[in-house]
């Protein structure tokens, strides 16, 4: 069993910064119940590049006179913390059954007093403890054992640590520093040191966060709307089509026109083609499996003013089947977000679920929060959740399980997002048959012959080593999901997905659910202005197949809401007799434009129905009729986001969530 002195790493450190500890400022698990326990498959990957923090060389094998008398002094230790004999004993099968250490199955429990626990270990090896430390006092040393010093005004230094006493390795120095043999040592709780290491690292991770990806690829990155050629096009454009309507008015219409009729047409084969596989399916079941093959799995959830969900999203996160010991659970907040900070820590704290608090200094976006949050996880794979999700208490075994029967090219798998208001509102019925078409029909066409389909912002489960081959996620870009699908693909990986679904509620007032579609509309133009900057690249990266899904999700989708109206417009124009109708070629190709929105209409309404199950579809088919409305307000958000592009490109529109009541899962039942 291999523990260790410092407990887990920083997965992202650059060379010479110090070792993070895997337990941190630990918040909020709300059930002490425990799940039948998954998976019987060991994980392709292989194990992390980084190593665990080892004060000096290992020593020799332990005798047994040596591994009695700690076994009596884990006992011990573990009664004064007021763990009882026998489920001291508990924790020990089931450390042997999860492949980890007693102190980490003993941290991961409900309830368990941490600085009662780290006390009492200090008290064994005669070593100080402090419960908590000034942050003011303390420094990291650089070198290749980086360490952190804590030295009070006219005190002596202390070098803090974290022990694990399951280590016989660890025990046997702390017990040469009771005698002098080794610098003084002062032993902290994880959370406490993990706190004082990122004020310590503060400024540094701020500035890498969010220069990482602009600073190795910058022409991957968004911080730069449009290089010079994009640029110039664009001004050219401006300045081409007015000018165009006013010498040759005709021409340029048919040039537009034609345009736009090729994109709805594309927009429409996709959908068509995507019909065979739409469906609401029992999921497969899961194979049986053993927790000691299981890798760690690493949760993030990036939380900005959601005080009022909180509660309901720990609740759900602590139902995940996985052992606990190998889940961790971070919360992303913004450092000024106190009141979402508050409703956390308000939770029963348990050690697999850390708030990481991000300092201000980058862009304030979700992104941003994701890349300064990912160096301090450990985890071998790692899922992204929004603060309303509420997960399949199986996804996480579903998606390891897919990891590990699939070949390394398979980077990340997209869970369906159902919308469970979709009865509520007109609004949230045509959200609810939006999210069917996609999540459950374009998407898995898409994945099924392993062709680029578009993240959704939520349920994306990352193999971890790929995520930091692709550098993350792009802090200047406010739909990242999209953007790191188009990386992974353009180095070499796919996208598959998976069938146990995260229940979301889908906006209900029109001011929320705008703003959210503009910042989506915004992103996707991003997107496509990031990745056409060498267009002939792009093709060799991704293949002339992914290339042409790619213009049609990024350019295609947004295009064809912004010139949507056009269509209404002319039809009363000509139904008015303002304007003279088409005649000969042009009349049939106003016809024929006619009938390809008419078949989009019929196609995205035909594709979600089918996606959805059968109670879905009863609650739908009222709200149909609006779905043209609905075309008409994306148009709406469209030339709101192309104004906001020029305005203001990196501005997230943050989307606000109100509590709702806990449900079952109808729609996969």
């Amino acid at each position: 069993m291999r523990i260790v002195l410092l407990q887990g790493q920083d997965r992202g450190k650059e060379a010479g910064a110090p070792a993070l500890p895997g337990r941190g400022h630990v918040v909020a698990r709300t059930e002490a119940r425990r799940y039948p326990q998954p998976g019987d498959a060991s994980g392709l990957d292989p194990p992390p590049t980084g190593t665990r923090e080892r004060d000096q060389p290992a020593a020799g094998p332990a005798s047994p006179d040596l591994l009695h008398a700690e076994s009596r002094r884990l006992v011990r230790v573990f009664a004064d913390a007021g763990i009882p004999p026998q489920r001291t004993l508990q924790l020990i099968r089931r450390a042997r059954e999860n492949g980890t250490s007693v102190q980490e199955e003993l941290l991961a429990l409900p309830g368990t007093d941490t600085a009662r626990y780290f006390r009492c270990l200090a008290r064994e090896f005669g070593l100080r403890f402090r419960a908590v430390i000034d942050h003011r006092h303390v420094a990291a040393t650089t070198g290749d054992r980086p360490q952190l010093i804590y030295q009070q005004p006219g005190g002596r230094p202390e070098r803090l640590v974290s022990p694990d006493i399951s280590d016989l390795q660890v025990m046997q120095r702390l017990q040469g520093a009771r005698q002098g043999t080794v610098e003084h040592l002062t032993v902290v709780s994880p959370h406490v040191l993990r706190g004082a290491l990122l004020q310590c690292q503060a400024g540094s991770r701020v500035g890498d966060s969010a220069g990482r990806l602009f600073v190795r690829r910058p022409d991957l990155s968004a911080r730069l709307v449009a290089n010079t050629w994009q640029s110039l096009v664009a001004g050219m454009l401006l300045v081409a089509i007015p000018a165009g309507l006013f010498v040759a008015s005709q021409s340029t219409l048919a040039l537009l026109h034609g345009l736009a009729s090729l994109f709805f047409l594309s927009c429409l084969v996709l959908r068509v083609l995507a019909l065979p596989a739409a469906g609401t399916r029992r999921p497969a079941p899961l194979l049986p499996s053993r927790p000691c093959d299981l890798p760690r799995y690493t949760v993030l959830v990036a939380a900005y003013r959601e005080a009022p969900v909180i509660g309901e999203l720990l609740v759900h996160l602590g139902q995940l089947r996985w052992p606990r010991s190998k889940l961790e659970i971070k919360i992303v907040c913004e450092a000024d977000d106190r009141p979402t900070i508050e409703a956390v820590h308000a939770h029963a704290l348990a050690a697999l679920v850390e708030v990481i608090e991000v300092p201000p200094g980058g862009p304030r976006t979700k992104p941003n929060a994701l890349s300064y949050a990912l160096p301090l996880t450990r985890g071998d794979f790692v899922v992204l959740y929004d603060a309303e999700d509420r997960p399949h208490p199986d996804q996480l075994l579903e998606a390891w399980q897919a990891f590990d029967m699939a070949d390394d090219r398979l980077a990340c798998l997209q869970a369906p997002l159902f919308v469970r208001n979709s009865a509520d509102t007109w609004l949230t019925a045509m959200f609810a048959l939006e999210y069917a078409s996609l999540f459950r029909g374009l998407l898995v066409a898409l994945a099924r012959r392993h062709r680029f389909l578009p993240l959704g912002g939520t349920s994306n489960h990352f193999r971890r080593r790929v995520l930091d081959a692709a550098l993350g996620w792009d802090p200047y870009n406010v739909t990242e999901d999209a953007d790191l699908a188009v990386r992974l693909v353009r180095l070499g990986y796919r996208i598959g997905v998976i069938a146990r679904p995260t229940l979301e509620d889908a906006p209900d007032r029109l001011g929320d659910w705008l703003g959210q579609r503009t910042r989506w509309l915004k992103g996707w133009m991003q997107c496509w202005l990031v990745h056409t900057r060498a267009p002939l690249r792009l093709v060799r990266e991704t293949g002339l197949a992914d290339f042409l899904v790619i213009q049609v999700f990024l350019l295609g989708i947004v295009f064809c809401a912004l010139v949507h109206p056009a269509a209404y417009v002319l039809a009363a124009l000509y139904w008015t007799g303002a304007l003279k109708p088409p005649e000969g070629p042009a009349l049939a190709l106003w016809y024929g434009d006619l009938a390809v929105m008419a078949a989009a209409y019929l196609t995205q309404a035909a594709l979600g129905l089918k996606a959805m199950s059968r109670l879905e579809r009863a609650r739908q088919w009222r709200f149909l009729p609006v779905l043209p409305l609905y075309w008409l307000l994306q148009s709406w958000a469209a030339w709101r986001a192309l104004a906001s592009l020029v305005r203001s490109p990196h501005y997230w529109h943050k989307t606000p969530h109100r509590p709702s009541s806990l449900r079952r899962y109808p729609a996969v039942r």
